[in-house]
């Protein structure tokens, strides 16, 4: 992991630039920011992470406290860095859970589970120890 940093990321410019890559890895070019995740994010709604690769931004995700838990609204990796050997996906989210105790103190709340929706990646998630729940929104849990 010593390839790897993984940080809080914080101010505008910095929130665009996620934005940018998380577009891209959709495969989404034409970009129109998303206001919704903005304004949580100037309101102190959520938390933005990125994992940086020799340095380049690669990966990121907004965690938010929705459903009780320890929520990763989004999670997304760089178009050309999804499904390769360097697990970036897994190794942000692992980072995210290890770091329980900042984000329970931006949220002001204690997290004793992680949700997720999966969107058809319940076998990605799985192996990284979330199971499905029984409920209307999709999500996924772990224990943590």
């Amino acid at each position: 992991m010593d390839d790897f940093n993984f940080t809080v990321i914080d101010g505008e410019n910095n929130f665009k630039l996620l934005e940018s890559l998380r577009f891209d890895s959709y495969g989404i070019h034409n970009i129109d920011f998303n206001q919704y995740y903005y304004d949580k994010f100037i309101h102190h709604k959520i938390l933005l992470y990125g994992a940086f690769y020799h340095g380049v931004l690669v990966g990121g995700a907004y965690i938010s406290s929705s459903f009780d838990s320890l929520f990763v609204e989004q999670l997304f990796v760089k178009k050309e860095f999804q499904k390769s050997y360097l697990h970036v996906g897994s190794k942000l989210l692992n980072y995210i859970i290890c770091d329980k105790k900042y984000c329970e103190e931006f949220f002001k709340t204690k997290f004793d589970v992680s949700r997720l929706e999966s969107r058809n990646n319940d076998l990605f998630y799985q192996k990284l120890g979330y199971q499905k729940e029984d409920n209307i929104y999709g999500t996924m849990k772990k224990r943590i």
